[in-house]
């Protein structure tokens, strides 16, 4: 095979496998999730969720924060089916996901922070 046509090959290569790969896919979801609830960062729409799954007088809360900014949700049991708020962050933005369990309102015990990407 002459070095031309290896040459070709490879740049079509490069070309169809560079194109593939779209601009969206550059963020990075993140989750979190115990017996008692989760907490989830969804980087293709900027949602942050929780979701207490148990009746046992906690509540879980999801902490969202990036560039100084702070976005906190909580839900307060399993019959409602979660709570979910939709947010606007920069493509590309590191974000820090945290979640906690609470009681009246006072926090019992947290997750270490997790990294995503908007």
């Amino acid at each position: 095979m002459s070095i031309r046509r290896l040459a070709v090959i490879s740049a079509l290569t490069l070309a169809v496998f560079g194109l593939s790969a779209s601009a969206a896919s550059a963020g990075e979801p993140q989750q979190i999730r115990t017996h008692g609830g989760h907490a989830v960062f969804d980087d293709l729409g900027e949602l942050l969720v929780v979701n207490d799954r148990r009746a046992d007088g906690l509540s879980v809360m999801a902490n969202l924060t990036w560039n100084n900014q702070t976005v906190t949700v909580t839900d307060s049991g399993p019959a409602g089916g979660g709570t979910t708020r939709n947010l606007s962050i920069r493509e590309g933005t590191t974000v820090w996901l945290i979640m906690c369990y609470e009681v009246g309102g006072v926090t019992v015990k947290c997750s270490r922070s997790q990294r995503g990407v908007a």
